[in-house]
């Protein structure tokens, strides 16, 4: 059972994880990814991001979250706090900041 009482914190986002796929081998790794590295990600089933997103003027992002529901953020200048598994942007201004988490 997760101990954690802030929403934002990474160490909720893994307990929440390893509850969900009842594994302890959760990785999480510090990442930075500008708009030219999106269309490069590799996502599969148990790879998942957490962090700040930013969303600048003409972009679309649809982010598909952990349990396959998509959200469209379209907001020009946005910042969002979120999770997802995979992610499509449309346009030039975006940037991901936060943790690559893997579970085994």
């Amino acid at each position: 059972m997760c101990k954690q009482n802030n929403i934002e914190n990474l160490d909720r986002v893994v307990c929440a994880l390893k509850d969900r796929f009842r594994s302890n081998d959760v990785k999480t790794k510090p990442v930075d990814i500008y708009r030219s590295e999106m269309d490069d990600l590799v996502f599969n089933g148990k790879t998942f991001f957490y962090g700040l997103l930013e969303v600048g003027n003409g972009t679309t992002v649809v982010i598909t979250l952990p349990d396959g529901s998509s959200f469209n953020i379209a907001t020009p200048n946005s910042q969002i706090i979120t999770s997802f598994k995979s992610i499509v942007v449309t346009g030039t201004n975006c940037y991901f900041s936060g943790y690559n988490i893997t579970v085994n």
